[in-house]
């Protein structure tokens, strides 16, 4: 028997490939009950998106008034995955091990991708593995990051060009870099973001152009380099805890996914989830996300943040 995301990925795959099939007929074809699609999958679907989890981020699919059923994908899920060159060996390397094991179909698989990822070297150029909105050679990466280091250290804004590859495009932005970091054998840049007015993190290699600026500037007092970093590694910073109460069925999605000592089991089904977060606008656009099937019981400053966020969204509809 399939398993739930087993039955997901194929009604999903169904769907795309199948705009407006009416429910009967998604049904059979990935030989689910129909009733089960209605009342279980496509609800549970639409829970499923990217960070931060606000109802934008989240996959649209949605039955019409003729039974017929739609989805919409966030271009980023949508996209193909993309390796650089360095990204590939990287994996390649990982999958040796398991090609090697004897786990049987595991390591198949692991030879099957062995072998097409020596197929893309093969007709890459020398320089990248996938071409990614034009990926730059790596002088011209050491070039860049050239330019990035003096701003770091100089404390001078960066104009750069940056490609976005969740949405397959180019943006100018101006940058004050605070620092550079290493994550997970990657380089990024850190810094204030003129164009979105905030912190942001830039990957380098994804920096298409630098140019060195006469503007100074002087980093926040309270920026830690090892602390960003730190935060970056861990998936974010943890400076609170929240208690989230689920009910069923959502709260069997969060029983999987979550470690068990963050859950606890609730009669009738339900489910309370220990949520760490940093910002507390964060856990109210991601408790949002999950409409009247999420409940925050604590930190009372958490519920208030919510409720703010319910009426601000009200006042746009009176």
């Amino acid at each position: 028997m399939a398993s739930d995301v087993e039955k997901l990925l194929l009604l999903l795959s169904y769907a795309r490939r199948h705009p407006g099939a009416p429910v009967a007929e998604v049904a059979e074809a990935v030989g689910l009950p129909a009733d089960e699609l209605r009342r279980s999958l496509v609800p549970l679907l639409s829970l499923v998106g990217r960070p931060p989890f606000s109802p934008a981020d989240l996959i649209e699919i949605w039955i019409d008034g003729r039974d017929r059923l739609h989805v919409e994908l966030d271009q980023s899920l949508g996209r193909p995955l993309r390796l650089t060159r360095e990204e590939g060996m990287a994996l390649k390397a990982a999958l040796s091990s398991l090609a090697g094991s004897g786990a049987g179909p595991y390591a198949e698989t692991a030879r099957a991708v062995i072998e097409r990822l020596g197929q893309l070297w093969d007709a890459a150029s020398p320089e990248q593995l996938v071409v990614e909105g034009g990926a730059p050679d790596p002088a011209g990466i050491a070039a860049r990051f050239g330019v990035l280091e003096r701003g770091v250290a100089e404390r001078r804004a960066v104009e750069i060009v940056y490609y976005t590859a969740s949405r397959d495009e180019l943006t100018e932005r101006r940058l004050q870099p605070y620092a550079l970091l290493q994550i997970l054998g990657a380089w990024y840049v850190v810094g204030h973001d003129d164009k979105r007015g905030e912190e942001r993190l830039f990957k380098v290699e994804r920096v298409r152009e630098a140019r060195l600026t006469d503007e100074r500037f002087t980093p926040p007092a309270d920026f830690d380099a090892a602390r960003y970093l730190d935060r970056a590694r861990s998936g974010g910073p943890r400076q609170g805890r929240a208690e989230v109460r689920f009910s069923p069925p959502l709260a069997r999605l969060i029983v999987e996914e979550n470690p068990p000592e963050r859950v606890t089991r609730l009669e009738g089904g339900g489910a309370i989830l220990l949520q760490e977060f940093d910002e507390l606008e964060w856990l109210a656009g991601w408790a949002l996300a999950f409409g009247d099937g999420a409940e925050v019981l604590s930190p009372p400053e958490a519920r208030a943040a919510i409720a703010a966020r319910c009426r601000e969204t009200l006042a746009q509809y009176r």
